[in-house]
């Protein structure tokens, strides 16, 4: 029982994590494209990495939860 509402519990957080840490990648974007070079930068990939980097971070911590939620 206590794992039906571990799960239950861990579905909506997942999604309010991933709500929040995309709300705040678009107030990064947002903020970075009043950049006068933001051309070069886009030029670089640097939007592209860092919309890697928070993903990886997103899954990183997906998966550090999944495997305390097992434990």
């Amino acid at each position: 029982m206590d794992y039906i509402i571990k799960a239950v519990l861990f579905i909506p957080f997942m999604g309010v994590v991933y709500f929040v840490v995309d709300y705040f990648k678009s107030i990064l974007v947002n903020s970075f494209s009043s950049v006068p070079f933001s051309g070069a930068l886009c030029q670089f990939g640097i939007f592209e990495g860092l919309s890697i980097f928070f993903t990886i971070l997103i899954a990183g911590f997906l998966a550090k939860q999944a495997l305390s939620f097992v434990k």
